[in-house]
Parts: C-alpha cells; structure tokens; sequence
C-alpha cells in the first residue's frame, strides 16, 4: 500500500516546489481526501478497489489506530461517517472511507521522506 500511496502522491506533486508540495501535504492533512484534492482517491470506482487492494494493511492500520486511540470501534473512531449498519466495511460507502483513512495515514508517514526527496533534487 505504501509504494501505490507514494505513487499517487508523486503524481499529484510532480513539477511541484518543496514549499509547494508541503503546501499540498497541509491541505490533504487540513481537508482529508473527502476535499477532491487527490485526483486517484474521488470515485468510488477508485477507492473501493484500492480498499480490495490493501484490504489487510488497511485492517491492521486501522486495528493500530483503534488501539492507540483507545477506541473499540470503526464508528467510535470515524464517527456519524461510519455506517453502523455495515460494520465490516462490506459495502462500498465504509469501503470509501476506509480508503481515505489509509490513505492520509501513510502520506502522513510520507510527508518527510518525499519532501526531503523534492529538496534534494531541488539542491541538484
């Protein structure tokens, strides 16, 4: 899930400054993928067969926010956005949003590394 994650990113900041790459990484934390920023993560179609991709990274990602969290369960952690009425993410609408939870979570683990990438080619 990490190589697809830094894959979309560098596609979405490809040509961009480090400042303004740093910008983007502001905004995708700020607004989340729910903003339409992320051109590889808006249509269902895309998120609910990334999900099917890295469907077990994605659980375990999520059982390590649970647990750091305190939380007991998807809807404790994602709130009114988590439909209780599929709480194993069988449907595509949790699917979605389990998608964007993996998603900024490892771009948020990105962020140095792609940012100091930027630099050093900025310093080339």
């Amino acid at each position: 899930m990490e190589d697809r994650v830094r894959e979309i990113i560098k596609a979405e900041i490809d040509g961009m400054s480090r400042d303004e790459a740093e910008a983007w990484f502001d905004d995708l934390e700020a607004h989340g993928c729910v903003s339409g920023m992320v051109g590889a993560m808006i249509y269902y179609s895309d998120t609910v067969a990334f999900f099917g991709s890295h469907k077990d990274e994605i659980n375990g990602l999520l059982a390590n926010c649970l647990n750091e969290d305190g939380a007991t369960c998807p809807a404790e952690l994602f709130g009114v956005y988590w439909d209780k009425s599929d709480p194993l993410a069988l449907e595509r609408n949790n699917r979605n949003l389990l998608a964007w939870f993996a998603f900024e979570e490892t771009a948020h683990r990105l962020r140095d590394e792609i940012l100091d990438a930027i630099e050093g080619e900025e310093e080339a």
